[in-house]
């Protein structure tokens, strides 16, 4: 450490860690000046090689020696510097007089309560994200891989741009209308769901103590108030489903067409099952020799496993096949199996019908069996994989009458190559 009464402004700016001075862990610091100030210059030795100047002041408040923090050399010039140092001498003395506190040690408790409370500050896009795959591991039917990625694909369009980088505690009513209202009257459906995620999310921070427990997304009571009602308001569209007497013929146009995509949606309607079930079923699931399939449990609404029987044709459709992974509708996409726009694409090609869907299928299923077949209104639930009774009597009851909806799938299967 250099002592000095007085160095001069070109003096100091010549000063660097290489000059001679008192060196610790990689830093040198020089005594400016005037004598009793307690101004230094401290110069730490970059990475690179090029030094860091900050000014820096010593004081001793009782019987500890205390180091302050003047800001760098860069911005403050050594008057200017001096100047800051006498200012804060002076009050830091005058604090130990006033109030019988140590002002620098104050000071230090106060930075240090201020970065522990940034530290535990987390955003809702944070919270949002252990929800989701909170959710994601208690996935039923409605929240299988491909839902979650539409969630999370409407949370990430529309809520974290306003909310993302908010602190989850701080979000108020006027934050969740502004993601909320733009869309309400457009894109009514895409705001009824993305408000619900938002209420959602923030009851999974409120739980966690997280924020306070008033819900600023909850709609009953609350945004229904300023939220507007009435005609502008866009009108849900009902799946479109193929009519029951037109099937014969699509499925011999179907039969023709040589795809992946083709197969995958002749098996989805076979089985009359749901889009992502059927296009992502793998080998592991066939019993050739019990002619079944174990539909994959996350995407069934019952909750578990879902054994359908196979008719001949499904079995004579996936004999064809060649095994190219584990999925049997192989894709070289990022999922491994063909999308759903695939299938899609071959039911509204051969239909001529835009507003057909996949799912329209197993409505079309459901209006066949109704109409057509004298099977028992249980016999067509579990075929479609729906919950059938209380949930007292579903606790009592194993049957899912497998046999006879094996004898009517058979008879789905007749019905729809009656024109093949």
């Amino acid at each position: 450490m250099t002592n000095s009464d007085n160095l001069s402004a070109k003096t100091v700016g010549g000063l660097s860690y290489n000059s001679d001075a008192t060196t610790k862990n990689k830093k040198a610091v020089y005594n400016v000046g005037p004598r009793g100030l307690g101004l230094y210059l401290q110069c730490t030795l970059r990475a690179d090689g090029s030094c860091a100047k900050s000014w820096l002041l010593k004081i001793r408040i009782g019987n500890k020696r205390h180091e302050v923090g003047l800001g760098p050399y860069a911005e403050l010039p050594l008057a200017q510097a001096r100047a800051k140092a006498r200012e804060r001498r002076v009050y830091f003395e005058r604090e130990i007089l006033l109030n019988g506190v140590n002002p620098v040690e104050e000071m230090h408790a106060n930075k240090k309560k201020a970065r522990a409370a940034q530290a535990t500050v987390i955003t809702f896009k944070e919270v949002a994200e252990q929800w989701l795959e909170k959710r994601s591991k208690e996935a039923t039917g409605k929240m299988s891989d491909a839902n979650t990625q539409k969630v999370w694909g409407r949370i990430a369009n529309y809520a974290l741009p306003k909310l993302g980088d908010l602190a989850v505690n701080d979000i108020e009513t006027a934050h969740v209308l502004q993601v909320i209202r733009p869309i309400w009257e457009g894109k009514h459906e895409t705001a009824r769901k993305t408000r619900g995620y938002i209420e959602n999310i923030l009851s999974f921070a409120i739980a966690q103590k997280l924020r306070p427990d008033e819900n600023p997304a909850r709609f009953k009571g609350h945004l229904d108030q300023v939220l507007p009602k009435g005609a502008n308001i866009q009108v849900v569209k009902h799946r479109e489903a193929l009519a029951v007497d037109e099937m014969p013929h699509f499925m011999a146009n179907l039969r023709e067409a040589n795809t992946v995509a083709a197969r995958a949606l002749e098996f989805l309607i076979l089985t009359a099952t749901r889009s992502d079930q059927a296009r992502s079923a793998r080998w592991e699931q066939i019993d050739f020799k019990a002619k079944t399939w174990t539909a994959k449990g996350d995407d069934v609404k019952t909750r578990g496993v879902h054994v359908v029987p196979l008719s001949d044709r499904a079995l004579e459709l996936l004999e064809a096949i060649p095994r190219c992974s584990q999925y049997m509708f192989h894709s070289s996409g990022k999922s491994g199996y063909v999308s759903a726009t695939g299938v899609l694409k071959v039911a509204k090609a051969i239909s001529e019908d835009t507003g057909l869907t996949a799912h329209g299928f197993r409505s079309t299923f459901a209006d066949w069996a109704a109409t057509k077949t004298d099977a028992d209104h249980d016999v067509i639930e579990y075929a479609l994989a729906h919950k059938v009774g209380s949930e007292t009597s579903r606790a009592y009851r194993r049957d899912t009458l497998i046999e006879r909806r094996r004898g009517l799938m058979n008879q789905w299967c007749e019905y729809c190559y009656l024109d093949s």
